[in-house]
């Protein structure tokens, strides 16, 4: 009400992307800029694009410019749960070489973790409390972090004091 402009741009914060909020810009006629957490449908269609698809930015940064960085453009709908019709709006899912980078170093860490604690357990067992297949068992539920468990697999066999384990 106080801009009555049409060619005002929001820079928000990831606060500043709601279904209300993008209602409120429409409204307004305003444009927005700004991050947007995806939901985990949205993880997935973007794990289904393929990098090649992906555009290259002419962009560098001070601090890495060896570093490569493309986007995606497409489309989202915000819809909240008992909204009754979505709002479309233009996206950008963003690739940089540094980020896939630093996430596969914490994802080797995370990995590497799981298979140091699998490597422990496998040398208490059938010592201690690690006689029994059940304790061993609830040991092992713990000893992937959560979320390397669909990467890192084991099976416990055997019965109490004679159980085998194997990972991979």
């Amino acid at each position: 009400a106080r801009l009555p402009r049409t060619d005002l741009i929001v820079i928000a914060d990831s606060k500043g992307v709601s279904y209300e909020i993008v209602g409120k810009y429409r409204e307004a006629k305003a444009h927005f800029i700004s991050p947007l957490k995806p939901t985990a449908q949205q993880e997935q269609r973007l794990a289904a694009v393929p990098l090649e698809q992906f555009e290259r930015l002419d962009y560098s940064t001070v601090s890495g410019p060896q570093e490569l960085y493309r986007y995606h453009a497409t489309t989202l709908a915000l819809c909240p749960k008992k909204c009754k019709q979505p709002l479309l709006v233009q996206a950008l899912f963003m690739h940089s070489t540094g980020k896939q980078r630093r996430d596969e170093k914490t994802r080797r860490k995370k990995l590497d973790k799981g298979y140091q604690r699998l490597e422990e357990i496998a040398g208490y067992l059938n010592k201690n409390q690690y006689f029994h297949a059940e304790y061993a068992a609830q040991q092992l539920a713990d000893a992937v972090p959560k979320d390397a468990r669909d990467i890192v697999r084991y099976s416990l066999e055997g019965e109490d004091g004679k159980l085998e384990l194997r990972w991979w």
